[in-house]
């Protein structure tokens, strides 16, 4: 099978079937945007970021360390709203009863 190349990273993660898949898939695009977040920190320059896992290749332009940052909590966000349709959230509610100092 060749390599697939998408031009976005919203295209990759719509390509993918199950939530578990598009976690996975974000979690490699976040991994990759702080290896290059930190390449165009020490060098000061970022013209075009790649992901590149063998199989499949993205690319984007980023203008700014900032934007990069910015594009890296987006993800974040998305993944984290995939995690809570596939598991859910769950609270635990206390009684008041259960605060007293028992000193």
């Amino acid at each position: 099978m060749g390599e697939i190349i998408f031009e976005s990273a919203s295209a990759y993660i719509e390509s993918c079937t199950t939530l578990e898949a598009r976690i996975t898939a974000i979690d490699a695009i976040i991994d990759q945007l702080f290896t290059a977040s930190a390449k165009a920190a020490e060098s000061g320059h970022l013209d075009e970021y790649w992901f590149d896992d063998g199989h499949i290749k993205i690319r984007s332009k980023y203008r700014s360390v900032t934007e990069m940052t910015n594009s890296i909590a987006g993800f974040q966000r998305l993944r984290d709203m995939y995690a809570n349709r596939k598991g859910g959230r769950m609270m635990r509610l206390k009684d008041v009863s259960n605060f007293t100092d028992r000193c």
